[in-house]
């Protein structure tokens, strides 16, 4: 992530706080380049779903991530794959919240949470920022 976004990144990502639709309200960027993060809850905690919250903002080259992954651990050493999302292609100009869940085969002890974001890179040919680093802005990374 840009240094521009590691300062808000560690509470941005959990503080139960939305972002409107300026990226710049809350959002946690990428450009051009794929993300990876683990969340430490502290705690092992019983877990179901972890859920994903991205902004679709084609005219701000804000694309939606081509991926993402998400794998558990009660030691942050081992990890479990728990789920891929492959996220279709999206080419309409509205803005829009797209949450995306990832669910475990079966509720599990956690405590580690590792997500990866595979972004989309350069701007694809139908867009106007053609071969040009595209974004994706991720906000809230929920646990139930």
């Amino acid at each position: 992530m840009p240094p521009t976004y590691q300062p808000i990144a560690d509470k941005a990502l959990t503080d139960e706080l939305y972002g409107g639709a300026t990226y710049n309200e809350g959002w946690v960027g990428w450009e051009g380049k794929d993300g990876e993060f683990v969340i430490d809850l502290g705690e092992e905690m019983i877990v179901e779903t972890v859920e994903a919250d991205f902004l679709h903002k084609l005219g701000a080259w804000i694309f939606l991530p081509r991926s993402v992954s998400c794998s558990v651990s009660t030691d942050n050493l081992n990890y479990k794959f728990v789920e891929k999302i492959t996220i279709e292609e999206n080419r309409e100009g509205s803005v829009k919240y797209v949450r995306i869940p990832l669910k475990m085969k079966e509720p599990g002890k956690v405590r580690y949470i590792k997500l990866y974001i595979e972004s989309v890179g350069l701007c694809p040919p139908w867009h106007y920022g053609v071969g040009y680093p595209g974004w994706f802005f991720l906000d809230e990374v929920n646990v139930y």
